[in-house]
């Protein structure tokens, strides 16, 4: 049998009306068990802490935040997990044309796939990571007419030699796909690379290295020793782009104490 819904009053000026079928709550309300209340900051608690759980049913739910600068949270606390199920129906998420569907803060993930069968689609639309990560934890079968690396770092103009080259002479190159370099006169070598300098390089980072400059050569010595583990370079030999070529590198753990590889030029 439902429980009967039970309702005290807690502040000066409360209301609970019916209206076609709708149950409407103003100011501060609380279930007489406590497992249900709204504070005077209109913040709604279902439950609590020692609740087994809650369930919302119904053939229409709607959850709204109305005016700008106002947000619906979902938040996992204590080490909860927040979840969104269906049994194949589909679960659409709408944006305005200005603004972002998912954003994830630092050390989060966009999307993980945690084995199985499951899809991520996107058609038509763009998939953007800024300082995150779309992560996927199975097997991953990719197709796509067209891609675009936005995110460029730019390093000019290069210094001649670089024992350790890190984002802290390359504002950006942490989130960078591209990094742009303009040799300097004579050319620029680079001993190893670090993407973050405060942490090591992560294992299948890729990153396209292309010379922009006129007439002057980037240089990547294949495990220099003035480079630092971790960042060297592994190509059987010094591997030289010239002006106006390019190259792409994925960094392998594997290799040595970490090294970048070139798999293509």
């Amino acid at each position: 049998m439902s429980k009967p819904f039970v309702c005290d009053v807690v502040s000066a000026a409360p209301s609970v009306t019916v209206d076609a079928g709708k149950i409407n709550l103003i100011g501060a309300v609380e279930q007489s068990n406590g497992d249900f209340q709204i504070d005077d900051g209109h913040n709604v608690t279902i439950g609590g802490s020692a609740s087994p759980g809650v369930s919302v049913v119904g053939q229409n739910v709607s959850l709204s935040a109305h005016g700008v600068g106002k947000s619906l949270t979902a938040s996992g606390l204590d080490g909860a997990s927040v979840h969104v199920t269906t049994d194949g129906a589909i679960i659409v998420v709408d944006v305005p044309s200005v603004g972002n569907a998912i954003s994830v803060g630092d050390g989060g993930n966009v999307f993980v796939a945690a084995g199985g069968s499951g899809n991520a689609v996107i058609s038509g639309s763009q998939v953007v990571a800024t300082g995150s990560v779309i992560f996927e934890n199975a097997s991953l079968d990719y197709t796509s007419t067209m891609e675009t690396y936005s995110n460029a770092a730019t390093l000019d103009p290069a210094a001649s030699v670089y024992n350790q080259l890190t984002n802290v002479d390359v504002p950006g190159l942490l989130n960078s796909s591209r990094l742009k370099i303009n040799p300097a006169a004579g050319g620029t070598t680079i001993d190893s690379l670090f993407t973050n300098d405060s942490n090591p390089n992560p294992d299948g980072r890729v990153i396209e290295i292309q010379n922009v400059g006129a007439v002057d050569d980037v240089v990547l010595p294949n495990q220099s020793a003035a480079g630092t583990d971790g960042g060297k370079f592994f190509w059987g030999g010094d591997f030289t782009l010239p002006a106006g070529k390019g190259a792409t590198l994925i960094f392998d753990r594997s290799v040595g104490a970490g090294s970048w590889l070139i798999v293509s030029a």
